[in-house]
């Protein structure tokens, strides 16, 4: 439940592990100065803008119009990484409309709450040698709230913990 910010009910038992195949082998590691290093090395002379809002999205087989206000971006393909949320609310406009398939699988699709709360501290009192570590709550309606830490002090250059609540 809690690493997908839903209830059990709710989760497929067949495919709640779905990603599991994919997953790479090997620990789990943290970035030194964090993930935004990765981001800016990927992008190295990609356009990026930032304040847009897309209002529409036109598709085929001579590529594809991104229209945010009255802009106009052209580009022979697209990856629409909206959340679901968006799809859900139909806040952006596809041209021609999405397929039947797609619509169902937006509307059949439902999405929890993840929060990541960020905390400094004065010094690290969790243990130099720790990435990650779990808390486990006596009462079940405080069940999802801080039961994951991680632990930044590695990467962030301070005493930082990262807890998830969800």
């Amino acid at each position: 439940e809690y690493a997908n910010a839903g209830c059990l009910s709710n989760l497929s038992a067949a495919y709640w592990d779905q990603d599991d195949p994919y997953e790479m082998s090997g620990d789990h590691c943290f970035l030194a100065g964090g993930n935004t290093r990765l981001i800016k090395a990927l992008c190295e002379g990609v356009p990026i803008f930032y304040g847009k809002t897309v209002n529409t999205i036109r598709y085929g087989n001579e590529g594809v119009e991104v229209i945010a206000g009255d802009q106009v971006f052209q580009a022979d393909i697209a990856l629409c990484t909206v959340p679901l949320g968006v799809l859900k609310k139909k806040a952006i406009s596809f041209e021609p409309e999405l397929p039947e398939r797609k619509l169902a699988a937006i509307e059949r699709m439902g999405f929890g709450l993840l929060n990541k709360v960020a905390m400094v501290f004065p010094h690290v009192f969790w243990g130099e040698d720790q990435d990650t570590f779990g808390c486990l709550n006596e009462y079940s309606h405080q069940r999802g709230e801080f039961f994951l830490f991680y632990c930044y002090h590695t990467v962030s250059g301070g005493p930082a913990l990262v807890a998830l609540v969800a």
